[in-house]
């Protein structure tokens, strides 16, 4: 498998800050994160060390031992009253000592990505068989291997000439964000709900594409995405923004929850679709654009929940961290996040709340 990102790569400590009643424990900030160490480790302010991002599945090795009971997960944990995100490593754990700030060192470590909903999506794709006794069998891992080796799934790769929606965490954007501050940049800040990305896409020859995250999918109604497709008629919606926007090309690409998704933490009885990109020609509306040619195209879906306009960076990271921990719109419970973007100069990235993590053990 080929990594796609960067889950572990060399960066420096910047700072460690004593922690209250634990003297055994300080905390190291590494860019726009803060992750507990030991100070048995001796690290000091300025050393080069392996960063391991949370999201990330360390492999079942010896010098990996002491995580196995969060199953070799990096996840956001709570320690002594301080939120503690990733994994801090002396450079002892590479066989090469001579690395640079910036290096990637994800394969060499054998680290992979935690990805629920990358796993269900190929389930999706390759689940969509009409006969029962495969879908029954899809439950166990053994046919499941087979399966995947012999029989071609019912998709094909995203998109072309379409983006995947990936955004990137704000702590991994450290001097960018500094930059994005002095220029007193504004930001227009939508709540982040956790469901499964979908993608509509109706081309030049007027050829309509449904896609997951990851693949284009053929019409399928049991899945979420098709389902979607057709409540909120979206094909026709597609065809009406084209002759709103006067355009050859459009894209709309929201996030779906539903009571199979991401443990259906916002208690929907059916799928729901909320917008977050329409795209047309190659340009990307921003968010009051979006909000009028829903309501002018007569869309049923809903768009994400606004959370402020016009918003100016804090000058840390720490305190926009702080800002995303608060209440859902969608539903009674911790909001996941926010998401910011700037338009005018094509930016944009995610901030995750850490209560929400806790909480869900993420």
């Amino acid at each position: 498998n080929k990594v796609m990102r960067k889950l572990a790569t060399i960066r420096t400590i910047s700072e460690l800050r004593p922690i209250e009643n634990a003297d055994s424990l300080e905390l190291a900030i590494i860019d726009g994160w803060q992750c507990v160490v030991n100070k048995k480790e001796n690290f000091k302010v300025g050393d080069k060390v392996i960063y391991i991002e949370i999201d990330s599945i360390c492999p079942e090795r010896p010098e990996f031992e002491f995580l196995r009971s969060r199953k070799f997960k990096v996840k956001t944990i709570k320690l002594r009253g301080q939120i503690s995100q990733g994994l801090v490593l002396p450079l002892s754990y590479l066989k090469k000592k001579n690395v640079n700030v910036g290096d990637d060192v994800t394969e060499e470590l054998g680290i992979r990505k935690f990805d629920p909903q990358g796993d269900r999506e190929l389930k999706v794709v390759r689940t969509s068989s009409k006969n029962k006794l495969v879908r029954f069998l899809y439950r166990y891992r053994w046919f499941r291997d087979l399966h995947a080796k012999f029989v071609k799934p019912a998709r094909t790769d995203f998109p072309n000439g379409v983006k995947k929606t990936d955004e990137e965490r704000v702590q991994n954007l450290y001097e960018k964000y500094s930059e994005w501050v002095l220029k007193g940049y504004k930001f227009i800040v939508t709540e982040k709900v956790d469901g499964q990305s979908a993608t509509y896409l109706l081309d030049k020859k007027n050829k309509y594409y449904v896609a997951s995250r990851n693949y284009t999918l053929k019409r399928d109604m049991t899945t979420t995405y098709w389902r979607c497709s057709e409540k909120y008629n979206i094909e026709a919606l597609l065809e009406s923004m084209k002759k709103y926007l006067n355009c050859k090309h459009i894209v709309l690409q929201g996030e779906i929850l539903a009571p199979k998704v991401q443990q259906n933490k916002y208690h929907k009885t059916e799928p729901e679709l909320y917008v977050f990109n329409i795209i047309a020609d190659g340009r990307k509306l921003d968010y009051f654009e979006q909000l009028k040619t829903l309501k002018e195209c007569n869309a049923t879906c809903d768009i994400v929940p606004l959370v402020y306009e016009g918003l100016i960076l804090p000058p840390d990271i720490s305190t926009l961290v702080d800002i995303s921990k608060n209440k859902s719109v969608v539903a009674d419970i911790q909001r996941e996040g926010l998401v910011l973007r700037n338009y005018e100069h094509n930016i944009s990235f995610k901030v995750i709340n850490p209560n929400f993590l806790l909480k869900y053990d993420e």
